[in-house]
């Protein structure tokens, strides 16, 4: 059975662009300077981790601009975690969100079992993983050596987040900006979900992002993936990347 496909809106003005104050002024995503050093992030990540990229887009059934946007989103490329931080490199992906995900597969994503690729890897670098399940679940046991990994292998990384970004796209029925307030905020977010049950509507980008129960650092997050000037309409629609 494949995997739930993706819905998404990209570049609408109605969403507007992401902005920021800088102590030279204002920076916009949807300007020509904007533009110019996100093409230039995106095609630095692509020129870095096209292998990875592509092989776990493929397994995951993700887009490798949308992955590509997401590494950008997060850490602009760069192998980085902050000192304490649980977030790390260049997805930004947590040990425990990770391992969620991993462990509860099977309750989201209906019919389409952890492809081979992916448990190939887990065999390969953390192979303790693969005795975890519902009826085994101990993330404190293998927290540390995942976030190891997580912070020194660039590969397991991607996959990491790539693991999370398709366990939330099959919650939120395919719908790309819920997946990314679930990967920021947490797939229990009030914005997005009721207790467990994802919540269907608002189901575009634009009422999303003007939403009271969607955090600002959320709001963001969709404006750089999906607004004027988004990593996404950089390589969807004004075609300026080839990834």
């Amino acid at each position: 059975m494949p995997f739930t496909r993706l819905v998404v809106d990209i570049g609408s003005p109605s969403v507007g662009s992401h902005r920021y104050q800088t102590g030279a002024g204002w920076y916009d995503f949807a300007s020509p300077k904007g533009r110019q050093d996100n093409v230039a992030i995106l095609q630095r990540i692509v020129a870095n981790y096209s292998a990875s990229l592509n092989r776990f887009a493929d397994a995951l059934d993700i887009p490798r601009g949308v992955l590509a946007g997401f590494i950008a989103t997060e850490s602009g490329g760069k192998m980085v975690t902050r000192p304490g931080s649980q977030f790390k490199g260049l997805m930004q992906c947590a040990a425990g969100p990770f391992y969620d995900a991993f462990v509860k597969w099977n309750a989201e994503v209906k019919g389409a079992p952890i492809p081979d690729t992916v448990r190939q890897e887990v065999q390969a670098k953390c192979p303790q993983l693969l005795q975890h399940s519902m009826s085994r679940y101990s993330p404190s046991t293998i927290v540390v050596p995942l976030s190891r990994l997580m912070e020194s292998d660039a590969s397991f990384n991607i996959m990491s987040g790539a693991v999370v970004l398709r366990w939330n796209l099959e919650r939120f029925a395919g719908n790309l900006n819920k997946a990314i307030i679930a990967y920021n905020a947490g797939p229990y977010n009030k914005a997005i979900s009721q207790g467990t049950r994802a919540i269907t509507a608002p189901a575009d980008t634009a009422s999303l992002v003007r939403l009271p129960q969607v955090n600002t650092e959320s709001k963001g997050y969709l404006k750089k993936m999906l607004g004027v000037g988004s990593y996404l309409a950089l390589v969807y629609k004004e075609k300026l990347v080839n990834i």
